[in-house]
């Protein structure tokens, strides 16, 4: 308003809002006199805007494997995809709304769409537009994929989601939100090694035929150090050796197991032979012998994978007649002997009960042999063999 002829104005008016659905029709009226000597009325710089509120909802992100999600960590060379929504909570709908999502420099082949209550837009690289429309209560599916670069290091490619009304809306406080997209190196993953084992002086045993390795990173290079140490964990040749594809013996009751990719690696860990001393445990007597692992995946920041497994070693044979569980059934040792011996080479060996951790695993017969026993021998053992009429 202005009382002297338009050489200044007064304010009357200032930021009034109508937080209410307006009309499609918004009519506005002004009434004003200057008396009799004038008759002139002018109204400049009016602006109406309409209120409308936004919020952004948090994005959900689609990772690549079962490891990277529990993690929450995408690796260099990973595909991503994440998806979020724009929600206009009214008490107006909106045109124009400005939405901008700048991907991170490690995000490579950005592809992303933007559909709302009117059309679907579609692009790569950043994401820049000004033309969004949503109806009170609408919603728009925002929903973006890309790779990280390969040669990225650890950390994150977070960035900012910034949404914001139209010009001709109020409530103009930008609406952020946070797409928070992290790049790790996730650990080496061992499942199905057993804690405890056993077998007789004289019996090779697979130590971790149920044992397999998970990792993220593709085709890793692992390591795995496998150590046997005695009862009082001193390392020792003296207890047994062990053998497999890929290993090495590096010192003293020390092992190294190199191979690269998770299904060699898997394949040449199983097949990982603990063969004991022969003729080291006394009658009535076990031999314990701790074999312990540390597979490592040759990444940075990673935590290698560990396990220990207790050998023990006991001086047991069976005499002719006795029982043996098998997947099949009962069968007495001597047949299971005949059977092992007359069998080709590329048919399976008999699987049978083991105790291990408490509950039976069948296992292949891995060797099986006999011997006779003299009574001179047997009173030399302090043992005798029973025979049960």
């Amino acid at each position: 308003m202005s009382s002297d002829g338009g050489t200044t104005f007064q304010e009357v008016i200032t930021n009034e809002i109508i937080a209410q659905t307006l009309p499609n029709n918004f009519y506005l009226g002004f009434a004003a006199s200057s008396g009799g000597s004038t008759d002139s009325h002018q109204i400049e710089n009016l602006l109406v805007t309409v209120p409308v509120n936004l919020t952004v909802t948090a994005p959900n992100i689609t990772y690549p494997n079962t490891t990277d999600a529990s993690n929450f960590t995408l690796l260099p060379g990973d595909k991503f995809t994440y998806t979020y929504t724009i929600a206009d909570t009214g008490p107006n709908g909106s045109s124009q709304i400005t939405l901008v999502d700048t991907a991170a420099s490690v995000e490579t082949g950005v592809t992303w769409s933007v559909k709302d209550d009117l059309e679907t837009q579609t692009g790569s690289g950043n994401i820049n537009l000004s033309n969004v429309n949503l109806t009170s209560g609408g919603s728009a599916t925002v929903t973006v994929s890309g790779t990280i670069d390969p040669a990225a290091k650890t950390g994150n490619a977070s960035h900012t989601i910034t949404s914001t009304p139209g010009s001709a809306f109020s409530f103009q406080t930008p609406s952020t939100g946070i797409v928070g997209l992290a790049i790790g190196s996730p650990n080496p993953f061992l499942s199905g090694a057993v804690t405890t084992d056993s077998t007789i002086d004289t019996a090779p045993i697979q130590l971790f035929s149920t044992a397999q390795i998970a990792d993220a990173h593709s085709n890793p290079t692992f390591t795995d150090t496998l150590t046997l140490t005695n009862s009082a964990g001193t390392l020792t040749n003296a207890n047994g050796t062990l053998s497999g594809t890929g290993l090495t013996k590096t010192a003293v009751g020390t092992y190294k197991l190199a191979a690269t990719g998770v299904g060699t690696f898997n394949t040449d860990l199983q097949s990982v032979v603990f063969t004991p001393t022969q003729k080291q445990v006394a009658s009535g007597q076990t031999v314990v012998t701790n074999v312990g692992q540390s597979i490592s995946n040759g990444s940075s920041g990673t935590t290698p994978a560990t396990s220990s497994d207790k050998m023990t070693t006991n001086d047991t044979c069976f005499l002719a007649g006795t029982h043996i569980l098998t997947e099949t059934g009962e069968v007495v040792v001597e047949e299971l002997f005949a059977r092992h011996q007359a069998r080709a080479p590329h048919e399976p060996a008999d699987r049978v009960a083991a105790l291990v951790d408490g509950r039976i695993v069948y296992r292949e017969i891995t060797w099986i042999g006999t011997r006779a026993i003299s009574a001179a021998a047997a009173a030399a053992r302090d043992s005798s063999p029973i025979r049960i009429r």
